[in-house]
């Protein structure tokens, strides 16, 4: 799995790409490797951070808080 790149860039990506795209079956292995990849890209976080990112994304693709619209949220009319 590409998670298992050298590059942290690129690990970094597949994290968010997985958590955008709502893989459930890289939840194992993000959930392994979330502790321990502590490699910082350059202008972002740790790898870590962001499988952690991708995993409540991935989450959120489950319960479906994604793709849904809520309509306005009050703060956001506050704030008009």
């Amino acid at each position: 799995m590409v998670l298992d790149d050298p590059s942290p860039e690129v690990r970094f990506w597949c994290a968010f790409a997985l958590g955008q795209i709502g893989a459930r079956s890289a939840l194992p292995a993000l959930r392994q490797l979330v502790a321990s990849d502590e490699a910082v890209v350059l202008g972002w976080w740790s790898v870590g951070t962001e499988m952690a990112d991708g995993m409540r994304t991935v989450h959120a693709h489950c319960l479906g808080f994604i793709g849904r619209t809520f309509g306005f949220s009050p703060i956001l009319i506050a704030l008009n």
